[in-house]
Order: structure tokens, then sequence, then C-alpha cells
């Protein structure tokens, strides 16, 4: 966790309008790649999103593998151009939050990990704190193998959607994936408090 003032800065209104204008396919951004065919560009989306919302590059590509850098500088497909944390789910969650031992850049408010089915079960109380582009990850393993990477788009007391490229959506069900995963491991970074 960070202090109350981690990323006061970061706008969630900005962060969500960027995903109603980008998230489907046709209204991608020109200004960044599309990873679509290689890999799938969910956590390339997430980037934009938390960069559209405010929150600044790290680093260049003398550095680029770093966990200290996050950045994309250009829509060529070229590593110099764009950090790893920038596209790869590991990495990403390792500049913005911790593995589960704790070891990471910790750039974000907090970083999270729990059950699909204690998500499920538990849903009102743990989604009290996540707002609207805050990321959640999905992975079989707490410190690899996340294969995806979506952002949450609108929040009710009941109910969270969730945003996401490579498969396109700003409806998908926070608590319906955690009810069809009860054994996954969902990771929930903040991006700033949600207060």
């Amino acid at each position: 966790s960070g202090t109350s003032s981690t990323n006061n800065t970061y706008s969630r209104t900005t962060a969500k309008t960027y995903m109603t204008n980008h998230y489907a396919t046709g209204t991608f951004n020109a200004n960044y790649p599309d990873f679509t065919g290689s890999g799938g560009d969910c956590t390339n989306f997430a980037s934009q999103v938390v960069k559209a919302g405010g929150m600044g590059h790290l680093g260049n590509f003398s550095n680029r593998d770093a966990i200290t850098s996050w950045f994309c500088t250009s829509s060529v497909m070229n590593t110099n151009n764009y950090s790893a944390t920038w596209t790869l789910a590991n990495k990403f969650t390792q500049h913005w939050g911790t593995n589960s031992l704790g070891s990471g850049n910790k750039r974000a408010y907090e970083c999270k990990y729990i059950l699909g089915q204690d998500l499920y079960d538990n849903f009102s109380t743990l989604i009290s704190n996540i707002a609207v582009g805050d990321i959640i990850q999905m992975t079989n393993n707490a410190d690899t193998s996340r294969y995806h990477s979506l952002i949450v788009y609108s929040k009710t007391s009941s109910a969270v959607t969730l945003a996401a490229q490579t498969n396109n959506t700003n409806n998908r069900s926070l608590k319906t994936d955690a009810q069809n995963n009860p054994t996954m491991m969902f990771v929930i970074i903040r991006i700033k408090s949600a207060a």
C-alpha cells in the first residue's frame, strides 16, 4: 500500500473517457502499437488508459526491461519504443504493484491478490475501495502467468464492469469472472486511493 495521496492527480474521469473512445476494434488509438496479433493487446490498452488518466512515463530504451521503467513513445512496433512493463502483464504488475511476496516498484496505491472464490463470496466488501480506472489482472499463479489485464469501467454497490482490448469489451462482469474461476488468482491494482 502507498499513502492516501499516492497518484492523487490520476483522473478516473479521463481514464473512463479514454476507455469509452478506444476499447473497440476500429477505435484503437493509432498513436500506439497494436499487439492484438502478437500475444494480445490487453496490457498495452491498460497502460494507455493509465497514461490517459495522467500517469507519466518513466525510463527510456536504455533501461526498457527495468521494472522502474514504463513508457511507450511510438506506434512503431520496435522494442526500443516501449518498455516491457507497458506491454507484458507480469511486468506491468511489477511496475505498478508487487509480486505476492511484496517485491516490486509499488507505484500504485495498493496491490492485492484474491482468489476468485474469496472475491465472489465477499464481493461487496472487497470491491468497496476499487474504482473506475483501477486494473484487474487474472492469473493462474500469484507471481507468473498473468494472462489478462482489464480496467474497471464502471462500478455500483453490487457490480463492477471491466473494459479490455483483445477480447474487446466495456461491460465484462468482474463478479461473473470470479464466480466462474474460483481457483484463479485475481490481482487488483488500485492506482490511487478510491476515496
